[in-house]
């Protein structure tokens, strides 16, 4: 896990001491401008339900301008994380991050919607047990971008998670559209002891070839993650018919236990196994 990433836990956790379900929203772009906050719309807080949003846009004037188009959002019914990010270059710029010491970097842009519930507790059973969410990541790539690279990351957890990578491309037009159900061995929980859920997706462009300049060119990519249900099951991997889940997140809003995929709709695999099978990609992560 990278430290950015514990840090976005972190600040999430110290969020949840104050509400139940909190969403984190960020959006930005890594060229054009002046680098800092003035290249990035964020928004963490309590989870609205009706939806949550953050949009930026950016253009760098002139004839042949630069510009970029971003958003992240958070809504129930279905409970859904939206990322996209659209780039569009005519001339070289350098690319630096936007936190001190804004050094070079190869990302472009990146847009990231995260979502975490603090307190929910499954009862009905002794000992451990392992709570498995299972949900959809679909989307689309539109990299005419001669070496720019877009990837979709998705991390699920109990009280913390580890990036995968969902999809990436490295040209072309392409759409995904698979469900995960999460590696057992990283949703252990202890029946009757409160613990956390983690959900977030992160849209990142970058330069492939590791330049540290925006070259001409165009991408465009959006993912999405839809929660569809969930699991519990004990150490063997065996159902807990008598298990019951309090959890603000996952209870009434339509979410079943022990959802079946429609055969042949998706594929169904873990997010261990897209990440093993992407593992040759190579990409910087914040």
């Amino acid at each position: 896990m990278t430290l950015a990433i514990r840090l976005s836990l972190a600040l999430l956790a110290a969020v949840s001491a104050q509400a139940s379900i909190i969403t984190a929203l960020e959006t930005e772009h890594f060229f054009g401008g002046t680098p800092g906050p003035g290249r990035l719309e964020s928004y963490m807080g309590s989870f609205n339900p009706a939806g949550q949003s953050v949009a930026l846009s950016f253009n760098s004037g002139g004839i042949t301008p630069n510009t970029f188009q971003g958003s992240a959002s958070s809504s129930a019914g279905p409970l859904l994380l939206t990322a996209s990010a659209s780039v569009n270059a005519f001339t070289p710029s350098e690319l630096n991050d936007n936190d001190p010491p804004m050094n070079s970097t190869n990302r472009i842009a990146l847009s990231r919607s995260r979502i975490q519930e603090g307190g929910a507790v499954i009862t009905g059973g002794v000992g451990s047990g392992r709570f498995l969410p299972v949900y959809r990541v679909y989307g689309s790539f539109n990299n005419a971008h001669s070496q720019g690279r877009i990837v979709a990351q998705v991390c699920s957890g109990l009280n913390g998670c580890g990036l995968g990578v969902a999809a990436a491309n490295n040209g072309g037009a392409e759409s995904f559209d698979v469900i995960y159900s999460p590696n057992p061995g990283s949703h252990i929980f202890t029946f009757g002891q409160p613990f956390n859920v983690y959900f977030f997706i992160t849209l990142l462009m970058l330069m492939d070839n590791g330049a540290e300049e925006l070259s001409p060119g165009q991408m465009s990519g959006a993912v999405n993650l839809e929660i569809l249900g969930y699991s519990i099951v004990d150490s063997n991997n065996n159902p807990v018919p008598s298990a019951q889940l309090t959890s603000d997140l996952f209870n009434n809003r339509g979410i079943p236990s022990n959802p079946v995929p429609e055969p042949g709709s998706f594929a169904l695999v873990t997010l261990g196994g897209v990440a093993a099978l992407l593992a040759r990609s190579k990409f910087s992560a914040r």
